[in-house]
């Protein structure tokens, strides 16, 4: 195998690499929304991996785009087809007229270099080359080329390829994401044996102010406030935290030491904290922004601070109860974890606290109290994990102080997802999730899902007669039959013969002939990029495991197949 030079002689290869954490001047003003993101952790993750992407058509290419604009470390095209007259309708990254910088068409020119070097001019950081030669051949003569890269993105592949590459990829945990924009109709199927996130980044995020199980240092904290004694600038100063203590121990000490839980009782409490403002000479209540704040915080603040149900399952896990040498990080710090909890009853202190109204020195003062508290428990969470290593015959060291103290400000926001099956397991009807998209198909026939059995079904076509059906204008009518037999065929494979897809739906199909339409694939293009981000960055919550998109109808549905 060898790689593809550009058209001038030289290697697709960026022009140099990107600084180290912290990042330089320039790169933080290119990458900032990114870094914003994911910050330097997540950049660096993404700058080291190494992506293959199977066949460079439209859809594969708006994938790539969407990686190498953020800085996407390397990436390797697979793709032994060469440019044809469908591929410059439809592809942003070829051209009819010349390739440049030489004086050829594009036409007949290897598809895979033919992008690979518009991409690179996108961001010089990156590096990227091509292999002129089917995924086929590689997978028949070379197939441990595929376990060189982090993640691979397959394409326009045969269901015997696509087969043959998944019980690779599976075997080698190797996450494959198939990415497919076929007429009105897109979709994502990720396969990943276990993916483990730390920085999950839920949409709404509670902070973790114990008020429920305040620890030692923060009451001794809280006590050292009088806010009867307070002069009025004092008063309105106070940190809304110290505001929600004071008046939840007076609450506490009238209701039999119970916190207010249902809206009646909150709305209770909220009354009683608004009592507490200072009047005017006047006798009217004083505008206290802090105040405003408490009161507006006790549904999030006022919560029981128990083990999530998502944690708990991870903490319960066989993979964290059963440690060995080849258990990853991400098993020994959640074991540790477990152990610090069944130790304190409590997770880990996340150790931040929101903004507020409030004057600087107590506002840091309360600061420093979490955050010191926060790092004390991270480092007796550190003490079990070192235990585990060395009963594991790990060296204690090989997980750092910096990393647990990372994982322990998640520790309420951990996530795992298992795909339970690999395409090819699905492909031959061993899957698990068959039941739940038989379920789904046969209480809504109108479901989004029927498409993805549809396409089942098309792959089943090409496999039997060596073409898409509808590819040929005058076999419209007569591929509707042959489809829907092979829609049967995968039905009846998947165990849901049960279940009745619309002759309209398949017809539908048959009309789009195996067109794939620039503007489905930037949309479903982009959406994959993003999942895989997510995958190499090991932050946000990917989809598990298919994420189907309808244009005609503008609905999407995400499930387990």
């Amino acid at each position: 195998m060898t790689s593809t030079p550009s058209p001038l002689g030289r290697p697709l290869t960026a022009s140099g690499s990107l600084p180290g954490s912290p990042l330089g001047a320039e790169k933080t003003r290119r990458y900032d929304r990114q870094l914003r993101l994911w910050g330097d952790h997540g950049q660096t993750a993404l700058e080291a991996a190494k992506l293959c992407l199977i066949h460079a058509g439209a859809t594969g290419s708006e994938v790539l785009k969407s990686l190498v604009l953020p800085g996407v470390g390397a990436f390797t095209i697979v793709d032994g087809q060469r440019v044809a007259a469908s591929d410059v309708g439809n592809n942003f990254f070829l051209e009819p007229g010349q390739l440049k910088p030489i004086e050829s068409q594009s036409l007949g020119q290897p598809r895979g270099a033919a992008v690979a070097q518009y991409l690179l001019e996108l961001n010089n950081e990156v590096r990227g080359d091509s292999v002129d030669e089917t995924p086929e051949h590689i997978l028949a003569h070379r197939p441990d080329f595929f376990k060189s890269f982090t993640l691979v993105v397959a394409t326009d592949m045969s269901e015997k390829s696509l087969k043959q590459l998944s019980s690779l990829l599976w075997q080698a945990n190797i996450p494959l994401m198939v990415v497919r924009a076929y007429g009105f109709i897109s979709y994502i199927r990720l396969q990943v044996k276990e993916h483990t996130i730390v920085e999950s980044h839920p949409d709404n995020e509670f902070p973790d102010l114990r008020l429920d199980q305040p620890f030692p240092a923060l009451i001794q904290f809280m006590e050292s406030q009088d806010m009867k004694a307070m002069d009025k600038h004092e008063h309105m100063h106070t940190p809304y935290v110290v505001i929600l203590y004071k008046y939840l121990q007076k609450w506490k000490a009238e209701h039999g030491n119970q916190m207010p839980i249902n809206y009646k009782e909150k709305k209770q409490f909220k009354e009683t904290i608004l009592e507490g403002v200072l009047k005017s000479p006047d006798g009217l209540p004083e505008d206290e922004e802090n105040f405003t704040e408490a009161v507006n915080a006790v549904n999030t603040t006022l919560i029981p601070s128990k083990v999530p149900d998502e944690v708990q399952a991870i903490l319960d896990d066989d993979q964290c109860m059963n440690l060995n040498l080849k258990s990853s990080d991400f098993w020994f710090i959640v074991r540790g974890i477990r152990d610090f909890l069944e130790s304190t009853g409590h997770l880990p202190l996340k150790g931040t606290i929101p903004d507020m109204f409030s004057d600087s020195q107590r506002y840091i003062q309360l600061q420093l109290v979490y955050r010191k508290k926060a790092d004390e428990d991270a480092e007796e969470v550190l003490k079990y994990v070192q235990i585990h290593l060395e009963t594991a015959g790990r060296p204690a060291e090989s997980i750092s102080e910096a990393k647990v103290k990372s994982f322990c400000r998640n520790a309420f926001n951990l996530r795992l997802i298992r795909c339970g099956a690999s395409i090819a397991e699905e492909f031959d009807g061993h899957s698990p999730n068959n039941q739940e998209l038989g379920q789904i198909l046969e209480q809504d026939p109108d479901s989004p899902a029927i498409y993805y059995v549809i396409f089942r079904g098309v792959d089943r076509f090409y496999s039997e007669h060596n073409v898409l059906p509808g590819v040929l204008d005058d076999q419209v009518e007569p591929d509707i039959g042959k489809l829907k037999n092979c829609v049967a065929k995968v039905l009846a494979d998947c165990h849901l013969a049960s279940v009745n897809i619309s002759d309209d739906n398949i017809h539908e199909v048959c009309r789009y002939g195996g067109s794939e339409l620039h503007a489905m694939a930037s949309i479903i293009g982009g959406c994959a990029a993003q999942e895989v981000i997510k995958l190499i960055t090991r932050q946000y919550v990917p989809i598990s495991n298919l994420f189907l998109y309808n244009c005609m109808t503008s609905q999407t549905i995400t499930l387990k197949v």
